[in-house]
């Protein structure tokens, strides 16, 4: 199913999902794509993030190539170019990029029955109080340097929790925390608590494509890249 345009298609809830379920935005058409339809709740998700992806340009990255500093052509090569590590400098090479997707994956979602795990633990749902909780997870991402914002967001029934990870560095496994809104969370009612990451794109300012050229002069967008091994929800009730 895909999801795009001026309003959401009728598009029937899941019944019952068994994992997680991925969100996967092309680029080219603007639109959200999913295996298995889109709940109302992901729906929502779509329409405030949708404007987000439409502004940056995506479709960039198609053009960017990625070669070694040391590269011998790289002392004739007028364009623009940025360093982003010791070993890797990015050029603009119109339709020969090596970062271009057309499709990528932005989201992961899942819908939880706090209520049912709580009555499978021995709890009485309805007369439980939720003091605390906290989703942690684990992981690592992509780098991020020091001037870019995290990009990565958490969302819980519709609020959303900014992720913050401690490190800049490339693959750099870490654990970590999410203090979650008391308010997102559904545990006292059989209903679900629909919990959502989502990346976000950077909009690069170089490298720009010669000032010939018939594309734009700006720089590529490219998405925030991390991997979650596990997730665990911790809550601390009375």
């Amino acid at each position: 199913a895909s999801l795009g345009g001026d309003r959401a298609p009728a598009l029937p809830v899941p019944g019952g999902e068994k994992g997680a379920m991925v969100i996967l935005y092309d680029k080219t058409k603007g639109t959200f794509k999913s295996d298995f339809g889109f709940p109302t709740e992901v729906q929502a998700i779509a329409y405030y993030y949708g404007p987000i992806y439409a502004k940056t340009n995506l479709s960039a990255y198609k053009h960017i190539q990625a070669i070694s500093p040391t590269a011998s052509f790289v002392s004739s090569y007028e364009g623009d170019s940025v360093q982003i590590g010791p070993s890797t400098l990015l050029i603009w090479k119109e339709n020969n990029g090596d970062f271009y997707q057309e499709v990528a994956p932005i989201a992961v979602t899942r819908a939880v029955n706090l209520y049912a795990v709580l009555r499978e633990k021995g709890y009485q749902p309805e007369s439980v109080k939720l003091n605390k909780a906290t989703l942690w997870l684990h992981g690592m991402h992509s780098s991020r340097r020091k001037d870019q914002p995290e990009n990565v967001e958490l969302i819980v029934n519709g609020v959303r929790h900014p992720i913050r990870y401690k490190g800049c560095g490339l693959r750099q496994e870490e654990i970590v925390p999410v203090q979650l809104e008391i308010k997102a969370l559904s545990v006292n009612a059989p209903k679900p608590t629909r919990i959502t990451i989502t990346v976000l794109p950077f909009q690069e300012r170089y490298p720009l494509p010669p000032p010939d050229s018939s594309y734009a002069q700006r720089g590529p967008a490219h998405f925030r890249d991390i991997e979650i091994w596990k997730a665990e929800l911790e809550l601390i009730i009375d």
